[in-house]
């Protein structure tokens, strides 16, 4: 019985990411006296990673904070040379 809960959780996590445009989570982390979870995903938008923890029931016992980031070399420094004409 927990092999066949296993597969349906992992089928389940799986058509939220497809569903969310989550390509794939890079890291898990988590600290456990603190209850802090840190996850590096790579992904579409950021509004639809937020519904993806709410429909994964992440977001249920954990506080959510989301950062969107770029690479540096790809996203930062063009942008940083287009606004200061570089």
């Amino acid at each position: 019985m927990q092999k066949i809960l296993k597969v349906l959780q992992r089928r389940i996590w799986s058509l939220l990411r497809r569903k969310n445009k989550i390509s794939k989570v890079v890291g898990q982390y988590h600290t456990a006296l603190e209850h802090t979870f840190l996850w590096i995903v790579d992904a579409e938008e950021a509004h639809l990673l937020t519904d993806f923890c709410v429909e994964a029931k992440l977001a249920k016992i954990n506080d959510l904070k989301i950062v969107p980031m770029i690479i540096f070399n790809e996203g930062a420094v063009p942008g940083l040379k287009k606004i200061h004409s570089l």
